[in-house]
């Protein structure tokens, strides 16, 4: 992720954010602001580049299909299966 401005963010499609729990970001984000797809994600850093570290815990035994992505337009489709 880098940074602009001072600040890197990423984001969890919504349908995705939504099947999961989020056990823990760090650093803890500075803002998380939410529209009709994404869930955004914002942090304040003076690195270039700076590591988040995020853990997800799924609410319900699924196949899910998500996209994760950063606010430079960088994304990845996210797929998994969970045993009910």
């Amino acid at each position: 992720m880098a940074a602009s401005s001072g600040a890197i963010g990423f984001w969890i499609s919504r349908w995705y954010h939504d099947g999961c729990e989020i056990a823990e970001i760090r650093p803890t984000p500075s803002a998380v602001t939410v529209d009709v797809d994404r869930i955004h994600y914002t942090f304040r850093t003076s690195k270039r580049h700076a590591p988040v570290s995020v853990t997800l815990v799924l609410k319900r035994g699924a196949s899910f299909i998500g996209r994760v992505g950063s606010e430079d337009e960088l994304d990845v489709e996210v797929r998994h299966f969970v045993f009910p």
